[in-house]
């Protein structure tokens, strides 16, 4: 994902292997898990697949609900840019608001 930032490229050799480091945490592991899915959900956003990174995003909020964990917090930061970057998709407008306002509390 930090390499993704500096050339898109790198997105499409991270998705696949997020994708496989997901199935190994289960839904105990909620932190470690949305960790995952907000880096993945990233590099869908940076790969241009806007919808599908909102769907994921979405999904990382969600099963951040709940926790308190400043590093969650911190690691949406990166996401919330990334979707207010494309604001011209109301869907990911709404998402970046939405981090916003998980991270205020």
């Amino acid at each position: 994902t930090v390499l993704s930032a500096i050339d898109v490229k790198h997105a499409a050799i991270a998705i696949p292997a997020i994708n496989q480091s997901l199935t190994h945490y289960d839904d105990s592991m909620s932190r470690s898990r949305t960790f995952m899915l907000t880096a993945l959900a990233t590099n869908h956003l940076r790969q241009g697949d806007v919808d599908h990174g909102v769907r994921i995003g979405r999904d990382a909020l969600t099963v951040a609900t709940g926790l308190k964990s400043r590093r969650v917090a911190d690691r949406l930061k990166t996401l919330e840019i990334e979707a207010g970057r494309r604001s011209n998709n109301p869907d990911s407008r709404q998402l970046s608001q939405l981090i916003r306002q998980y991270r205020a509390v």
